[in-house]
């Protein structure tokens, strides 16, 4: 399993007679294959938003920045408590 979710394998012939069940019980990834090479990746629609969207924010060099630095800053344990954290959107 990986953090998309489970990885299923099906020819694309058995895919093709099985599309309109596929659409409404799926909840991984389904590697398609053609003689036994894969040509094809069926995903829910969610998953592909979700992908579309990390490939958006990691395309992004700035944002990309930003978040590189809140992770060292949390890795050395330069953080805000809640309360100063409210106190600073307060002002």
């Amino acid at each position: 399993m990986n953090s998309i979710g489970i990885i299923e394998e099906d020819t694309i012939t058995n895919t093709r007679k099985n599309l309109i069940k596929l659409s409404k019980e799926m909840d991984g990834v389904l590697k398609v294959t053609s003689k036994n090479i894969p040509v094809l990746a069926v995903l829910p629609w969610e998953t592909f938003e979700s992908l579309m969207e990390t490939l958006e924010v990691m395309s992004d060099p700035e944002l990309m920045k930003m978040i590189n630095k809140s992770e060292r800053d949390i890795e050395i344990g330069n953080i805000l408590g809640w309360g100063k954290a409210k106190e600073i959107i307060a002002e």
